[in-house]
């Protein structure tokens, strides 16, 4: 059950999108000074925070391979989901694909199959 305005959910995984990427540049920048100085878990605890929020709010439940969101947020890979034919949401005998390649889709994907494929 989503419990989450789309509008605000879109805002807050952009959020924590460009948080990550301000983390990657900042850990990019001290790779160059070649520091032992340990960064890549600067403000962890607010992004995790942030994405397990937006996880409850949308019902985003981890399968044993993490969550819809983490996957959305650290995967670099399509973003599409395919159900296969004849399975839970899909009674065709075709394979079924759903782009879920922005936060606003991937809002409307569990609106619509509430978060467990």
């Amino acid at each position: 059950m989503v419990t989450i305005s789309k509008k605000d959910f879109v805002k807050y995984l952009k959020q924590i999108q460009k948080g990550l990427k301000r983390r990657e540049k900042f850990d990019d920048a001290m790779a160059e000074f070649n520091t032992s100085f340990f960064v890549s878990n600067l403000g962890d605890e607010w992004l995790d925070t942030a994405t397990e929020l937006l996880e409850l709010a949308v019902g985003d439940k981890d399968d044993g391979h993490g969550t819809m969101i983490s996957w959305f947020l650290y995967e670099d890979v399509e973003k599409t989901i395919f159900f296969s034919p004849h399975s839970k949401y899909n009674n065709t005998d075709q394979e079924i694909a759903v782009d879920v390649s922005t936060p606003g889709k991937l809002y409307d994907y569990f609106v619509k199959y509430g978060g467990d494929d």
